[in-house]
């Protein structure tokens, strides 16, 4: 999976970055190139799915909305060079923004890291009713009031 998204961002990745460039828009997730990463998946191979089918799911199913808008905040991170820190914060690493293909089952999604939080926002925003996005201190002491 690392080598395939490899790829595709050297394919996408212009030649300098625009400041306005964004990967986190439905433009791009629709794009035949996306959906052909998207294809080579697992779950996507083992089901030997073509792009169109591909596209088909990710319209009707929240679980792949989430999961291509995931792929897309992991490639906007890597195409934008976001620091690795920032304001003594890590970027979230590749295993932590897998979490964020729960948001396609879930309502609510719980962290404690802030940039965490930023990048499933993000993940969020695409999708058709976007999730609650919330501290784990906020999150708990909701619970404390309750």
């Amino acid at each position: 999976m690392r080598d395939n998204m490899e790829r595709f961002i050297q394919e996408i990745r212009p030649e300098q970055r625009d400041a306005t460039t964004n990967y986190l828009v439905p433009g791009v997730l629709e794009r035949e190139d996306f959906l052909r990463l998207l294809s080579q998946f697992p779950p996507a191979r083992d089901l030997d799915l073509s792009v169109s089918q591909i596209r088909d799911i990710c319209r009707k199913s929240d679980i792949w909305k989430a999961l291509r808008a995931t792929l897309a905040c992991m490639i906007e991170l890597s195409t934008t060079h976001a620091p690795k820190k920032r304001n003594g914060k890590k970027r979230p690493g590749g295993a932590d923004l897998w979490q964020a293909v729960y948001l396609g089952v879930a309502e609510l999604f719980v962290a404690g890291d802030e940039r965490m939080l930023e990048a499933v926002a993000g993940v969020s925003g695409l999708l058709p009713y976007p999730r609650r996005i919330v501290k784990t201190r906020d999150f708990l002491s909701g619970l404390e009031g309750h």
